[in-house]
């Protein structure tokens, strides 16, 4: 209790100095139980009015001042409850709006990625001659089709980042970064599309200005972005120049992306940055996009601790930049783009590359073979396990999607055995978790699809520096249960498809069997539990979203089974949320494939699920 109260209570009510120190004590603990509950409160009033009872006179005075002070406070907690309250219940109104904006966007992703899948299916097998050989003008035609697929999907792509960035899930992974060579593959990215206008691109950088503190991967994204805005707004026969220079201060760098293109209008720049906003109906008619480039380029600077400015005159030209820390470590040497070379990695010989995508088993193969690295392959988590224990590989190449397990428990088991904890591990996934794969050990973390200096580079950047030993790729397929060997198949696979979308069965369908599988199709999750029970298919390509039964109540039910314990099941689906993968496997599916697909892709998914080279 405040000591002027307590000596003003003592003094008005006139008591000895026992009855003094008994209220004081009363008063004391009436006090204390004035932030608890309002019931506590409405017990201290009543303690009150007992002392008013007590000492009437010039003490009643003061202590219904303190009364009063006490219905304040009953009044403040009961406003804090309801003020509480609305707080929860706006809270879980948010939270549901948060996982209603998910559905919707695994919904979304959903509805365009199942047409494009028949785009580009009939696309990619028009190409590989599976219908009739093409002529040159009709393969160019089907060319730009699916180029047309290709920039749905990098669509898809933007709106699924703007999702995470408003989510609050997008990481930022931040490091020292070369300002030369990020901003050399930028260019690199957009100069066919600027040669195409006769636009020339040109670099400048203020000498000395060597790193910038960032995520290497985001800010290619950024200038890419830029550049691209750059190269579509700029007119035939313009000039762009990318320049990069020290802010006052030295403490920051700014990336500048100029053009002589056609301008925005000084009360258009605030709208420059909203998500899918187009400055006017004319302009949207005459180019491309979606207006997301901007706005992921403002926000990724934003997470990066940096700003944005524009500077832009109508009919003359823009300056987009965007300005990050500056990291100030003297003399820096940028590593060269390293060109596969023989002596370049000699501290690695041996290489253990664990995918079942027989496509990126082949380029990975072919990459280290012309860096002189023995190659041993394998397609399943546990054999790989295994292997690396065996061979004692001086790097390992790991994929996240197995078959048996994910790459993630790879990588635990990899790294807590005193065998194998200290081998490199270089991801290689279409996942885009690169601080996961960090945290969990791995040394380096790459994206699909990735280039030949993609490979080498992370390799360098591990530390390496060229190899001798005769390059030797060796396939290991882990045969099935009570076999010493995949053996040959006869007759051709029966392929159980369960599908409800009529179009895609009528492509898949198509494709698959002019390259020699047998194909049975089922409208719905109940029909595909008949028939595989009915018809004992070799595999199953199961779509998840399908009327009454889904595609995972139908896996469920089939694994429940133990004699579809051996028959493999791929899901099949337009769902390209994170955790999508996960799910699928919980559930038994021994693979997961997102829509539009790739059938070479697929196909060779098939093919190691059944022990297979190709279909007879």
């Amino acid at each position: 209790m405040n000591p002027s109260l307590r000596t003003h209570i003592k003094k008005s009510l006139k008591l000895s100095v026992p009855e003094a120190r008994e209220l004081t004590s009363d008063l004391n603990k009436l006090e204390e139980r004035v932030s608890s509950t309002p019931g506590a409160v409405a017990a201290m009033l009543g303690s009150i009015d007992e002392l008013l009872d007590f000492n009437e006179g010039n003490s009643a005075r003061h202590i219904r001042i303190l009364q009063n002070k006490m219905e304040e406070t009953e009044k403040l907690i009961l406003d804090l409850k309801k003020t509480e309250s609305k707080l929860r219940l706006s809270r879980d109104r948010a939270e549901a709006a948060s996982r209603a904006k998910d559905q919707f966007l695994a919904g979304m992703s959903h509805e365009l990625r199942t047409p494009l899948n028949a785009i580009l299916g009939i696309s990619e097998g028009l190409q590989d001659g599976i219908y009739e050989p093409l002529k040159p003008p009709q393969l160019a035609a089907i060319r730009r089709v699916e180029d047309g697929g290709r920039h749905l999907l990098d669509l898809i792509c933007d709106i699924l980042d703007i999702a995470k960035i408003e989510a609050g899930e997008m990481r930022i992974d931040p490091g020292r970064v070369g300002i030369r060579s990020v901003c050399e593959s930028s260019i690199a990215f957009l100069r066919e599309a600027a040669a195409k206008k006769n636009i020339p691109i040109s670099l400048t950088l203020q000498v000395g200005v060597d790193i910038v503190e960032g995520d290497e991967r985001r800010i290619k994204q950024m200038l890419v972005n830029l550049l691209s805005n750059a190269v579509k707004f700029t007119p035939e026969g313009g000039r762009i120049e990318l320049m990069v220079a020290l802010e006052p201060g030295d403490d920051q760098v700014r990336f500048s992306v100029s053009d002589t293109g056609i301008g925005i209008a000084p009360e258009d720049v605030k709208l420059l940055f909203k998500p899918f906003v187009q400055l006017d109906s004319s302009l949207a008619r005459q180019h491309d996009g979606a207006g997301l480039g901007l706005s992921l380029v403002f926000h990724m600077t934003e997470l990066h601790g940096g700003r944005m400015e524009v500077d832009s005159t109508i009919n003359e030209g823009s300056k987009f930049s965007f300005i990050l820390p500056y990291c100030d470590v003297g003399a820096f040497e940028e590593p060269e783009v390293v060109q596969p070379v023989l002596g370049d990695l000699s501290t690695y010989h041996t290489a253990l590359v664990i995918d079942d995508s027989h496509e990126v088993v082949d380029q990975v193969s072919r990459y280290l073979s012309e860096l002189s690295v023995s190659t041993s392959i394998c397609m399943r988590g546990e054999e790989a396990l295994n292997k690396a224990e065996l061979i004692q590989p001086d790097v390992v190449i790991l994929d996240i999607f197995l078959p048996d397990m994910l790459g993630w428990e790879v990588l635990d088991r990899l790294k807590t055995n005193p065998k194998t904890r200290d081998i490199p591990v270089l991801v290689l996934s279409v996942m885009d978790d690169r601080l996961r794969g960090l945290e969990k050990g791995a040394a380096e973390y790459l994206v699909k699809p990735i280039s030949r200096n993609d490979l080498t580079n992370a390799l360098m950047r591990l530390g390496s520096a060229g190899a001798s030993t005769p390059a030797e790729v060796v396939l290991l397929r882990e045969p099935p249960p009570g076999e010493d060997a995949a053996p040959a198949v006869e007759r051709k696979p029966l392929i159980l498809l369960a599908e409800d979308n009529e179009q895609n069965v009528a492509v898949t369908v198509e494709y698959l069997s002019k390259v020699g599988y047998q194909i049975e199709r089922a409208a719905d999750g109940n029909e595909a539990v008949q028939m595989a029970r009915l018809l004992r298919p070799d595999l199953i390509l199961m779509d998840i979203q399908m009327p009454g039964v889904d595609g995972i109540q139908a896996a469920t039910i089939l694994r429940a089974d133990k004699s579809f314990d051996d028959t493999p099941i791929i899901a099949v689906t337009a769902l390209a949320m994170p955790g999508d993968r996960e799910r699928m496997l919980q559930v038994g599916m021994n693979d997961y494939v997102a829509k539009p697909i790739g059938f070479k892709q697929l196909c060779g998914k098939m093919n190691a699920l059944l022990g297979i080279s190709a279909p007879k």
